[in-house]
């Protein structure tokens, strides 16, 4: 086993150790600050069905993970603070990854800066989605390309201001067939309406933009209007961007509900283009979560599934999951 093979084990190791001789979501605080430990397992089974002109295939599956994470605050004076942030993520093929790995500084209840591995504003909330695939493959923009954890990570720096909240983050991409690698830009900002309605917007830019990179010289737009009130939420999303090298548009809206552990969901996305990309897709999926599983709070069972069509070819996917998930 190579050195880095051991180390990602070992570390694992350290971590499902103090996990196990800990209380569940175990939180030790000080004059210092606070230190956390906790983790949670999903696995799932899963049966899905892909259709194209020449192919029926069905495929029976299970998969799955279990997350361990450690995080820390420290206090400094009354006010301030610097946090960080761990997870390790054991994947049932075997592999081991990170999920989240960041540090971050601010002042209670007004800014924060943060760097590393982390996933910034979510713009296009899926909701409770248990199982969800688009049929034929199709990318579904949702304004969540430069959201984060990228291989390169990024910095965010966000700001609270009573009703208003704003953040902007700038997620180093990848290098590929540009001169430089993608650097994009993304502000969000949220405004709440009233305590139940929530309005938010924002923009991913690309500020490195390279003829030699058309799958990254693009900009995009999405919004999100959310009403949550007791066991009820409501997402009415909406996203689109335009390719500058390409010529090539993409839009996508969806709307979700949850009812108390039941939800449900649509998306219909449209890739608009002069090559083979182009596409419509509609997608529908739903769950419902069987909470306290064996009068265990932190225990339960979601059953999902989803159905997706493309309208310019004769392509359907269709799959049925049931996932246990332990948070502990």
């Amino acid at each position: 086993m190579k050195a880095s093979g051991i180390l990602k084990l070992s570390t694992l190791t350290l971590l499902t150790s103090m996990a196990l001789g800990a209380q569940a979501g175990t939180t030790v605080s000080n004059e210092m600050g606070t230190f956390a430990i906790s983790g949670d397992v999903e696995f799932n089974n899963d049966v899905r069905n892909t259709e194209t002109a020449t192919t029926d295939k069905t495929n029976y599956d299970q998969n799955g993970r279990l997350l361990v994470g450690v995080s820390g605050m420290r206090d400094v004076g009354a006010d301030n603070y610097i946090s960080a942030n761990a997870q390790i993520l054991l994947n049932m093929s075997g592999d081991v990854s990170a999920d989240d790995a960041w540090i971050a500084m601010g002042a209670k209840q007004d800014w924060e800066l943060k760097l590393g591995r982390f996933e910034a504003y979510n713009l296009f909330p899926a909701g409770q989605d248990t199982y969800l695939n688009h049929a034929a493959g199709v990318d579904v923009y949702t304004t969540s390309y430069a959201r984060g954890r990228s291989a390169n990570g990024q910095i965010n720096l966000a700001k609270t201001m009573d009703k208003v909240y704003f953040e902007v983050s700038a997620n180093f991409m990848p290098a590929g067939a540009a001169d430089d690698n993608a650097v994009f830009l993304r502000p969000v900002v949220a405004l709440s309406l009233t305590d139940s309605l929530k309005l938010s917007a924002g923009a991913e830019l690309n500020a490195t933009s390279d003829d030699n990179d058309a799958a990254n010289d693009f900009t995009g737009y999405g919004a999100t209007l959310n009403y949550a009130a007791d066991s009820v939420s409501v997402n009415v999303s909406y996203a689109a961007r335009e390719f500058d090298t390409d010529d090539k548009d993409d839009m996508t809206y969806g709307a979700n509900a949850q009812f108390g552990n039941a939800f449900i969901g649509y998306v219909h996305a449209e890739n608009d283009g002069t090559d083979s990309s182009n596409d419509e897709v509609n997608t529908v999926y739903a769950s419902y979560k069987f909470a306290n599983v064996m009068d265990v709070e932190d225990l339960a069972l979601y059953l999902g599934a989803y159905s997706s069509e493309t309208k310019e070819a004769d392509n359907k996917d269709n799959g049925a999951r049931l996932r246990v998930k332990y948070i502990f």
